[in-house]
Protein backbone atom coordinates (compact mmCIF):
# COMPACT_ATOMS: atom_id res chain seq x y z
CA UNK A 1 0.00 0.00 0.00
CA UNK A 2 2.04 3.08 -1.15
CA UNK A 3 0.81 6.50 0.79
CA UNK A 4 -1.75 8.74 -0.72
CA UNK A 5 -0.91 11.99 -1.00
CA UNK A 6 -4.50 13.23 -0.17
CA UNK A 7 -5.07 13.73 3.53
CA UNK A 8 -8.24 13.93 4.77
CA UNK A 9 -9.78 14.08 7.93
CA UNK A 10 -13.19 12.70 9.12
CA UNK A 11 -15.92 12.17 11.60
CA UNK A 12 -17.81 9.26 12.80
CA UNK A 13 -19.12 6.31 14.94
CA UNK A 14 -16.81 3.15 15.48
CA UNK A 15 -18.96 0.18 14.44
CA UNK A 16 -16.69 -2.40 15.50
CA UNK A 17 -14.18 -3.49 18.05
CA UNK A 18 -11.46 -2.12 17.47
CA UNK A 19 -8.50 -4.54 17.17
CA UNK A 20 -4.69 -4.23 18.69
CA UNK A 21 -2.13 -6.53 17.06
CA UNK A 22 1.03 -6.82 17.89
CA UNK A 23 3.28 -8.15 14.32
CA UNK A 24 6.31 -10.55 13.88
CA UNK A 25 8.12 -7.49 13.11
CA UNK A 26 8.11 -5.67 16.81
CA UNK A 27 5.25 -2.90 15.22
CA UNK A 28 1.91 -2.50 16.29
CA UNK A 29 -1.12 -1.95 14.71
CA UNK A 30 -4.71 -0.60 15.57
CA UNK A 31 -7.01 -1.37 13.58
CA UNK A 32 -10.67 0.57 13.52
CA UNK A 33 -13.57 0.85 11.45
CA UNK A 34 -15.62 4.08 11.09
CA UNK A 35 -18.82 4.76 9.82
CA UNK A 36 -19.89 8.51 8.35
CA UNK A 37 -23.19 10.13 7.43
CA UNK A 38 -23.30 12.97 5.27
CA UNK A 39 -26.79 13.72 7.04
CA UNK A 40 -28.66 14.16 3.58
CA UNK A 41 -32.00 11.99 2.85
CA UNK A 42 -33.07 10.36 0.09
CA UNK A 43 -35.30 12.46 -2.23
CA UNK A 44 -38.18 9.87 -1.64
CA UNK A 45 -38.72 8.95 1.84
CA UNK A 46 -36.99 9.24 5.89
CA UNK A 47 -33.95 7.22 4.74
CA UNK A 48 -30.35 8.72 4.58
CA UNK A 49 -28.19 8.08 1.61
CA UNK A 50 -25.90 4.85 2.55
CA UNK A 51 -22.98 5.76 4.99
CA UNK A 52 -19.28 6.02 4.03
CA UNK A 53 -16.96 3.59 5.94
CA UNK A 54 -13.60 4.21 6.26
CA UNK A 55 -11.43 1.16 7.87
CA UNK A 56 -8.47 3.16 10.05
CA UNK A 57 -4.73 2.22 10.66
CA UNK A 58 -2.95 3.46 13.55
CA UNK A 59 0.79 2.57 14.17
CA UNK A 60 3.54 1.57 17.00
CA UNK A 61 3.48 3.76 19.75
CA UNK A 62 0.03 5.92 19.39
CA UNK A 63 -1.43 2.79 18.40
CA UNK A 64 -0.66 1.59 22.16
CA UNK A 65 -2.09 4.93 23.33
CA UNK A 66 -5.21 4.97 21.69
CA UNK A 67 -5.95 1.48 22.44
CA UNK A 68 -7.62 1.24 25.87
CA UNK A 69 -9.32 4.81 24.56
CA UNK A 70 -11.23 3.76 21.82
CA UNK A 71 -14.22 1.88 21.84
CA UNK A 72 -17.38 0.63 19.22
CA UNK A 73 -20.00 2.97 19.92
CA UNK A 74 -17.55 6.13 20.18
CA UNK A 75 -17.71 9.30 17.97
CA UNK A 76 -14.28 10.23 16.85
CA UNK A 77 -12.58 12.64 14.60
CA UNK A 78 -9.78 11.30 12.18
CA UNK A 79 -7.28 13.13 10.18
CA UNK A 80 -4.59 10.96 8.06
CA UNK A 81 -3.55 9.38 4.46
CA UNK A 82 -6.70 8.53 2.31
CA UNK A 83 -5.89 4.74 0.64
CA UNK A 84 -8.44 3.08 -1.96
CA UNK A 85 -7.91 -0.66 -1.14
CA UNK A 86 -8.82 -3.41 -3.68
CA UNK A 87 -9.57 -7.12 -2.77
CA UNK A 88 -10.87 -10.20 -4.33
CA UNK A 89 -14.56 -10.77 -3.95
CA UNK A 90 -15.59 -14.45 -2.89
CA UNK A 91 -17.83 -14.22 -5.58
CA UNK A 92 -15.27 -13.38 -8.02
CA UNK A 93 -13.89 -10.36 -9.26
CA UNK A 94 -12.33 -7.17 -7.11
CA UNK A 95 -14.14 -5.02 -5.05
CA UNK A 96 -13.01 -1.70 -3.03
CA UNK A 97 -12.74 0.02 0.24
CA UNK A 98 -11.55 3.55 1.79
CA UNK A 99 -8.91 3.38 4.62
CA UNK A 100 -6.92 6.07 6.19
CA UNK A 101 -3.26 4.83 7.12
CA UNK A 102 -1.18 6.05 9.48
CA UNK A 103 -3.81 7.92 11.38
CA UNK A 104 -3.87 10.64 14.17
CA UNK A 105 -7.37 10.71 16.19
CA UNK A 106 -7.78 14.44 16.40
CA UNK A 107 -11.30 14.03 19.01
CA UNK A 108 -12.54 11.57 20.88
CA UNK A 109 -15.84 10.80 23.02
CA UNK A 110 -13.40 10.47 25.94
CA UNK A 111 -11.85 13.82 24.78
CA UNK A 112 -16.01 15.30 25.42
CA UNK A 113 -16.62 13.78 28.50
CA UNK A 114 -15.51 14.74 32.19
CA UNK A 115 -12.26 13.63 32.93
CA UNK A 116 -11.92 9.68 32.69
CA UNK A 117 -8.87 7.77 33.39
CA UNK A 118 -7.32 6.94 29.59
CA UNK A 119 -7.36 3.04 30.48
CA UNK A 120 -11.12 2.84 31.32
CA UNK A 121 -12.62 0.46 28.65
CA UNK A 122 -16.21 1.25 29.36
CA UNK A 123 -18.29 4.26 29.69
CA UNK A 124 -18.75 5.87 32.62
CA UNK A 125 -21.14 9.05 33.64
CA UNK A 126 -20.86 10.96 36.38
CA UNK A 127 -23.98 12.44 38.21
CA UNK A 128 -22.04 14.73 40.28
CA UNK A 129 -22.27 18.34 39.04
CA UNK A 130 -18.96 20.11 39.06
CA UNK A 131 -19.05 23.26 41.52
CA UNK A 132 -19.06 26.58 39.36
CA UNK A 133 -16.59 28.93 41.12
CA UNK A 134 -18.75 32.33 42.54
CA UNK A 135 -16.82 35.44 40.97
CA UNK A 136 -17.77 38.72 42.62
CA UNK A 137 -17.84 41.15 39.89
CA UNK A 138 -16.04 44.52 41.21
CA UNK A 139 -18.08 47.98 40.31
CA UNK A 140 -15.61 49.72 37.51
CA UNK A 141 -16.40 53.47 36.85
CA UNK A 142 -16.64 53.92 33.35
CA UNK A 143 -14.35 57.20 33.65
CA UNK A 144 -11.09 55.24 34.80
CA UNK A 145 -11.19 53.28 31.86
CA UNK A 146 -8.16 54.35 29.53
CA UNK A 147 -10.03 54.42 26.20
Amino acid sequence: MAFSQIKMTVSGVIIMEPVFKELDSGKKLLEVVISCRNGRKKKEGDQYEPANIYNITVWDNYASAMQETLIKGGRVTVFGHHVTETFELKEGGKGTKNAIDNAEFMQTDRDLSEQQPAAATTRATSTKKKATPVVEEEEIDDMEIPF
